[in-house]
């Protein structure tokens, strides 16, 4: 087992807000050296750019902010490459960024979906896949895998933004077989609700012609809105963000191997159980298809008795 105590090189999407912004605050702390990506840092995001520097500065911690687009593979390689050339590696990849959606599915257009499959899926498998040569060669490496908990419990109107994180985690869970004897650990956090701008960045369906056709549900729509607000407004409910940041910390300072597949972080509507019979199932697939080497299935064992 590789420990994870020494100073790590962690790259982190999608950080202008919300998980992104308390991950690199976090991870910093704790001595990492963090780099901090973003879309449009001369632009929008310039004075969040110049508040990281800001916060490096004052606080001296290693934080440093670069230009990154999810859906553009130059943007990603460019950033993977200076990373390597600063640093000569790159210990953890931390997939954020993101888009969220929330309306009836077939009101929304085909691009507004293409858009968020290329964020939120191609978005984190384009820099797993930029990353991965590099992590092969120095033979370790973690991949962190931002999902939800609607990546499992599918919700009405969330239809896309669920599919999408389904999609993710399939990803991210046959890159940790397939990486598992190459010294990589792929994981996935999924977070439950949290009082994050997540919920007011949705995208909203924009065939209104459609989207009509569904008024009579509007009442279900405000509740569901309205009770996700009640949520994470509640001080005695684990809604702070803050915790997403400190699993991620955790999971990049548990030794390699031993890091779990999934974490659910948050109120947890019954998905953990979820996961623990998926997981047993897929483990009892790999040993009858001869493939059981390629995951620790006593360990597995051992972590769910």
């Amino acid at each position: 087992m590789q420990a994870t105590s020494f100073n790590q090189i962690v790259l982190i999407t999608g950080v202008s807000s919300g998980f992104g912004q308390l991950i690199v605050t976090t991870v910093a702390k704790a001595g990492h050296t963090v780099y901090a990506t973003m879309r449009d840092i001369h632009g929008k995001n310039a004075d969040k750019a110049d508040e990281y520097r800001r916060m490096a500065e004052q606080s001296n911690l290693k934080v440093y902010v670069l230009e990154v687009d999810v859906t553009s593979s130059v943007q990603v390689e460019q950033a993977v490459n200076e990373i390597i050339a600063i640093e000569g590696r790159i210990d953890v990849v931390v997939n954020n960024a993101g888009i969220g959606a929330f309306g009836a599915s077939e009101a929304f257009t085909i691009e507004q979906y293409e858009h968020m499959l290329n964020t939120n899926l191609l978005g984190s498998f384009r820099v797993d896949k930029a990353v991965l040569p590099f992590m092969r060669a120095q033979k370790s490496g973690l991949l962190v895998q931002i999902s939800s908990i609607g990546a499992r419990c599918i919700s009405p109107f969330f239809g896309l933004y669920c599919s999408t994180k389904s999609a993710v985690e399939t990803m991210a869970e046959s890159l940790r077989y397939e990486l598992s004897n190459l010294g990589i650990d792929s994981v996935i956090i999924e977070p439950g609700a949290f009082a994050t701008q997540f919920a007011h960045n949705n995208q909203l369906p924009q065939e209104q012609d459609r989207a009509a056709a569904y008024e009579f549900m509007i009442p279900i729509f405000q509740q569901i809105i309205q009770e996700f607000e009640q949520i994470t407004r509640d001080p005695n409910l684990p809604t702070n963000p803050q915790l997403v940041a400190d699993a991620v910390l955790e999971l990049i300072q548990t030794p390699a191997g031993e890091r779990p597949l999934r974490t659910v972080v948050g109120m947890d509507p019954g998905v953990a159980p979820i996961n623990e019979a998926t997981e047993q199932l897929q483990f009892r697939t790999m040993e009858q298809r001869g493939i059981g080497h390629l995951v620790d299935i006593e360990a597995a064992r051992a972590h769910h008795s």
